[in-house]
């Protein structure tokens, strides 16, 4: 750029500077479905009896994960759509979704699932059958055409599960990792992140995060997409 200045005695003086234009920030993908069981679909537990539960999209980490995507990347339309269904099993959702992922058409799965498998299960024999779903679902999405992101299972209060299913999660999230990476697949430690803040970040129930822990979670799902999809940052100079 260049420009001229003049003074009152008719003098004037020339000079030129760079402008250096820097686009905002973006990301290769805008669709995402989040696909998992209650603590995708938002379930909150009742802070005077931690019995009982309800769902709560508003309060869900996807809507939460949806605004932050918004605010960051103003200038794309972004969409994460809950798919969330409470009291669903690994195996059962690997069944639910290929009709989700016809109907959605979603350029990147965020997939959260695991712990009623193991809720329902006699022990550890409920790992396999669980991590064989996943593997599964992975497969289905990426034979989609979408990317995947695969969210470790969250810590639980012992008592918050059947008697002996809390112990369970970290063995089911040690076969899970290097499954999931084995397929190609991100993974955020979701797990590793929120025992952290377990008091804060897990409801009543032990089980379901409070509205700070799914805040916490959409953060964690959002770091990933950031890190793994985001453009590079485009320059020009005008000079």
């Amino acid at each position: 750029m260049s420009c001229i200045a003049s003074e009152a005695a008719l003098e004037s003086a020339r000079c030129g500077f760079t402008v250096l234009v820097v686009a905002p920030p973006g990301l290769s993908v805008t669709e995402f479905l989040a696909f998992g069981d209650s603590i995708t679909a938002g379930e909150i537990s009742d802070a005077e009896s931690s019995t009982l539960t309800a769902i709560d999209p508003s309060l869900a980490y996807p809507g939460e994960l949806q605004v932050s995507l918004q605010q960051h990347y103003a200038a794309q339309p972004m969409v994460v759509i809950n798919d969330g269904l409470s009291g669903e099993t690994a195996v059962q959702g690997a069944a639910r979704l290929p009709g989700e992922l016809a109907r959605y058409h979603p350029q990147v799965l965020l997939l959260l699932e695991g712990v009623n498998d193991l809720h329902v299960s006699s022990g550890e024999a409920g790992i396999p059958p669980a991590i064989s779903a996943l593997q599964t679902m992975i497969q289905q999405a990426e034979g989609s055409g979408a990317r995947v992101v695969v969210g470790t299972l969250l810590p639980a209060v012992p008592g918050a599960l059947s008697p002996g299913t809390t112990d369970l999660i970290v063995p089911f999230n040690a076969q899970l990792v290097p499954m999931a990476l084995s397929t190609g697949a991100l993974v955020v430690d979701s797990y590793s992140a929120f025992l952290a803040d377990m008091a804060d970040w897990i409801g009543p129930d032990g089980l379901h995060p409070s509205p700070a822990g799914y805040q916490e979670l959409a953060q964690l799902f959002f770091a990933a997409i950031q890190t793994n999809f985001e453009r590079p940052t485009a320059t020009r100079k005008a000079k």
